[in-house]
């Protein structure tokens, strides 16, 4: 880990749940200092008067909830990260997380604590994260809202697409052939009403189907 101080604020009106973050953050990113903050009221306070590399929040909270809490700090500071870490994991949520601004979205349990290190750290480098019960939520949502139904292979040929891989490789690591590879891209392209690959690999990153090394 850099030597950096970093600045990490966790937003939840539970105390037990503020004090376990805490504990676990500190165990990987050992030059952390560690605010928190029960509320979106006192978290907008706090983000005002000290310069946050990532703000870690609960969504459902007594006042400002932490979608509108992540919306009103961007609108103020553009530059500053945020994680939703929820029990909500419905697609309208996540959804409404990402349009607001947030960098990752994860599950709230104490479960998944390398899924929690690893979202911070993935976001901290300037990444997008989303944990693998969010992630299934989205794909499942970006392709049941399609006209037409995108098959597994065709889920596959768009995260190689993503990767940056060309046809030659793609077929190579499907065992088909570079046109049947081409065929593929073609019936993405009209199914999610698209004209390029850019646009394959731009409409997954939005949804949060690919991260970003």
């Amino acid at each position: 880990m850099s030597d950096k101080v970093l600045n990490i604020l966790l937003v939840d009106d539970h105390t037990i749940v503020r004090k376990g973050m805490k504990l676990l953050i500190e165990s990987e990113f050992t030059h952390a200092k560690i605010y928190d903050a029960i509320n979106g009221k006192n978290a907008l306070e706090l983000i005002n008067k000290i310069n946050f590399d990532l703000v870690i929040t609960d969504i459902t909270m007594p006042d400002i909830n932490g979608i509108e809490l992540c919306r009103q700090a961007i609108k103020n500071i553009p530059s500053i990260k945020f994680l939703v870490m929820s029990m909500h994991l419905d697609e309208m949520y996540i959804k409404e997380a990402i349009e607001a601004g947030a960098k990752g979205y994860i599950a709230k349990s104490m479960d998944n604590e390398m899924e929690i290190l690893t979202g911070i750290e993935t976001i901290l480098q300037g990444n997008t994260f989303y944990g693998k019960k969010t992630s299934k939520i989205l794909i499942n949502a970006m392709f049941s809202n399609s006209e037409k139904k995108i098959t597994p292979k065709e889920i596959e040929i768009i995260r190689f697409l993503s990767d940056g891989l060309v046809y030659k490789e793609i077929a190579h690591k499907m065992n088909i052939s570079t046109r049947t590879v081409e065929t593929y891209r073609k019936n993405i392209l009209e199914k999610l009403n698209l004209n390029t690959t850019a646009g394959i690999i731009k409409y997954a990153i939005k949804h949060g189907l690919v991260i970003l090394d």
